[in-house]
């Protein structure tokens, strides 16, 4: 396969197209081997929600990547990987597709697949999810998408400039305790990181593109979904479970942002 080479420093500054975009929620199921034996034609960069991978290259070097982890799967690369570990029998996996092209040429980064590093792999994530939830929304919003990929690789280019690291490297208690269900009140995350309420909003929305709140409904959501898809819990308990004060307030902000009943969303995605 005809790739040129390149980086994400270079792409921070070089000009290119994005075409072929795709994104899908894959389901992985425990102990599934995956062979690629054919190279890839686009570039993936997909995000293991509870499910552990161990990916190794054509050359025999192989790494595992961990629950929460992002890893890139450079266009031209050939690989398989390994499920294991998950969470539950099955379980997420977001994975967003794309060609890069300068001067006509296919762009890759890599002949293998590779983790992302961990200190920007957050917002990375989140924008993952952004990107495939607008891509399945049952009225698919084209610009949503592109702007979310758009915004991954420049977060990518700055990360490798240094810049990302440096500035964002302050928010990242406060992420992970909304990540882990535990994220208390907004000046409580701010002081968690040692900032003021207003700079700490404003320094948490440049890095993650919403506010501390929306992104704490959009994790919530994104465990509702999974809740309601893979288990019988009621609306009561999974309300309870993820922090809403009712089961109808958690009805009212499911129906808000997802666009449908947490009852009509079980029926589709088991249908």
């Amino acid at each position: 396969m005809d790739c040129t080479y390149t980086d994400f420093t270079q792409l921070y500054t070089t000009p290119f197209s994005l075409t072929s975009l795709f994104a899908v929620r894959q389901k992985w199921q425990n102990g599934v081997l995956f062979r690629r034996d054919s190279p890839r034609k686009s570039t993936g960069l997909i995000y293991l929600h509870r499910c552990n991978g161990q990916y190794t290259a054509a050359d025999g070097t192989a790494f595992d990547a961990q629950p929460g982890s992002v890893v890139c799967l450079p266009a031209g690369s050939c690989y398989s990987v390994y499920n294991h570990d998950c969470a539950e029998e099955q379980d997420d996996a977001f994975l967003v597709e794309f060609n890069l092209h300068n001067a006509g040429k296919l762009l890759t980064f890599s002949d293998a697949p590779f983790l992302l590093d961990g200190s920007y792999g957050h917002r990375v994530a989140a924008l993952l999810c952004e990107a495939t939830n607008a891509f399945e929304a049952a009225v698919r919003s084209p610009v949503a998408v592109y702007a979310a990929v758009y915004t991954i690789l420049s977060v990518l280019g700055k990360a490798a400039h240094g810049e990302e690291n440096r500035r964002f490297r302050g928010i990242l208690p406060a992420v992970r305790r909304l990540e882990q269900n535990d994220g208390g009140s907004v000046e409580e995350l701010a002081a968690a990181c040692g900032m003021s309420s207003g700079g700490f909003r404003r320094l948490f929305r440049e890095y993650l593109g919403k506010s501390p709140v929306e992104y704490r409904t959009e994790l919530r959501l994104a465990r509702a979904q999974d809740m309601l898809e893979n288990s019988d819990a009621t609306l009561e308990y999974i309300a309870e479970t993820l922090g809403y004060e009712s089961a109808a307030y958690f009805c009212r902000v499911f129906k808000k942002n997802c666009h449908m009943t947490p009852t009509a969303y079980r029926i589709m995605r088991r249908a």
